[in-house]
């Protein structure tokens, strides 16, 4: 999986990898240099995001929408799919939820709002998770989902550690969460995940916008923090929508 540090409007952004199976958040969110579609999203008063299309000529359809309490378990499944180096890790995992309990579903329970899911005519193929502020989130984290989980999953031995099981090191990953540097957060504090499965990689994804309530600060500095910009329009002026896009 890889983390996409995104910095305050203006900067370019930074990542780390910690994934192999996620694709990086960059200037346009696209995966070769070839430009195959567009997509937007727009978000109603209480800032979710409405449904979005995103075509192409390299394959069919593919749905943006928010997720859905439904889309959980295809989190669980994408996360494993993509946990090998981007390749499948369901061989080396006995517990098929470990790669969703720690990179994509924490999200989705904990801040759905800001979660997207990209599908196709055969089931949910992808998805963007992410937060505005990375220690926060890192805190909270630690009040509210990984206590539930070290309940679940008893710390492995650490004595044994050069015997572990690829479940093991997880559940030490668990317990013993590493943070993201301060040197890095400070300059670049939002981060996405975004995870695809390989029958909808390789599609390019043109400059995106957005549309938030004007009343939905949190939202708008989320967007801002990912390098979007407020759009200078009639339209914005005049009506309860910010209008806001990435080039």
């Amino acid at each position: 999986m890889s983390k996409a540090i995104c910095g305050d409007h203006g900067k370019s952004p930074g990542y780390r990898f910690a994934h192999p199976g996620y694709a990086c958040y960059q200037s346009n969110w696209r995966h070769n240099s070839e430009r195959a579609g567009s997509v937007s999203f727009a978000a109603d008063g209480r800032g979710h995001y409405r449904e979005a299309e995103l075509t192409g000529p390299l394959s069919r359809m593919v749905n943006v929408r928010p997720l859905q309490p439904r889309d959980i378990d295809a989190l669980y499944a994408i996360s494993l799919a993509t946990g090998l180096a981007g390749g499948d890790a369901s061989s080396l995992y006995r517990d098929r939820k470990l790669m969703g309990h720690i990179y994509s579903v924490p999200y989705a329970s904990l801040q759905p709002d800001i979660c997207l899911v990209a599908e196709d005519d055969a089931g949910v193929a992808g998805f963007v998770v992410g937060a505005a502020d990375t220690s926060i989130w890192e805190r909270r984290l630690e009040r509210e989902w990984w206590p539930q989980l070290r309940r679940q999953y008893p710390a492995p031995d650490q004595a044994h550690m050069a015997g572990w099981s690829h479940d093991q090191r997880r559940i030490f990953m668990i317990h013993h969460p590493k943070p993201i540097p301060a040197a890095v957060v400070q300059s670049y504090p939002s981060h996405l995940h975004m995870n695809l499965l390989p029958r909808v990689q390789g599609r390019g994804i043109g400059p995106l916008h957005v549309g938030v309530n004007k009343e939905n600060v949190r939202a708008i500095g989320f967007w801002h923090r990912l390098g979007f910009v407020e759009l200078d329009i009639p339209e914005a002026r005049a009506g309860r929508t910010v209008w806001m896009g990435r080039a």
